[in-house]
């Protein structure tokens, strides 16, 4: 008999610019919707960027993988960004492996993280810039 999978643990924490998720749990198919209905939620309450702190994250899947994609790709649609922090070296490895750097960009700490979309908020802000 199968054990049943941990539940993913999701808190959220409000910054200035951004939205912190942090994340607690295996993405994968047991757990994506709870994740994807959190983002949903976020993006339908007009929050264009997230930081998800994945530092609790021990393992993605290829389901986890495709909700972090197909989100990503809403929220830059609209001009936002989800970006990961505190990535664990095993899931950043399938990042590389699988060339999916372009649409999950990694960031050593949260602050990073933070300040990576505070720069990219001040450029679109500034004369020049590209909104």
């Amino acid at each position: 008999m199968e054990s049943e999978p941990a539940p993913l643990d999701i808190r959220i924490e409000t910054y200035e610019r951004a939205i912190v998720v942090v994340v607690g749990g295996q993405i994968d198919l047991y757990n994506d919707r709870k994740l994807g209905e959190a983002l949903e939620r976020l993006y339908d309450a007009g929050h264009n960027h997230l930081v998800l702190d994945m530092s609790g994250v021990p393992f993605v899947d290829s389901a986890g993988f495709g909700l972090l994609i197909s989100s990503q790709k809403r929220f830059r649609a609209r001009g936002g960004q989800i970006i990961c922090a505190q990535v664990p070296k095993n899931v950043q490895s399938v990042v590389k492996l699988s060339r999916l750097q372009d649409f999950i960009r990694i960031y050593p700490s949260r602050g990073d993280a933070l300040q990576a979309l505070e720069d990219l908020e001040s450029a679109r802000e500034s004369p020049g810039g590209s909104a």
